[in-house]
C-alpha cells in the first residue's frame, strides 16, 4: 500500500496525548482513521440492513424477524456509537 506523507494540525491537548502515549505519531493518527473508518461503515451497513428490513416489511404488512446479520450490524452500530 502507498503512503503518503500530509500535515495535519492538532490543538495542543490532542497533541500533548498523542505524544504522550510514546508512540510513533504517525502510526497512532493512522491507527485512529482506521477506526473511524471501521465505524462509518459499520453505521452505513445497519442503516442499509434497517433498511431493508424495513422495505420488507412494507411489503408483506408485517415486521419480519431480523436476520441474525441485522441483529450483528446493530449491535455493532450500538458499540461504534458508545463512547470508549
Amino acid at each position: 500500500m502507498a503512503v503518503r506523507q500530509i500535515s495535519i494540525t492538532l490543538d495542543e491537548e490532542l497533541l500533548q496525548f498523542l505524544d504522550q502515549s510514546g508512540g510513533n505519531r504517525s502510526a497512532a493518527i493512522a491507527e485512529a482513521v482506521r477506526h473511524w473508518r471501521d465505524q462509518q461503515w459499520q453505521h452505513r451497513l445497519a442503516e442499509a440492513y434497517a433498511a431493508l428490513a424495513e422495505a420488507d416489511a412494507d411489503r408483506s404488512g408485517s415486521p419480519p424477524s431480523p436476520p441474525d446479520a441485522l441483529i450483528a450490524a446493530r449491535e455493532a452500530a450500538e458499540l461504534a456509537a458508545s463512547p470508549s
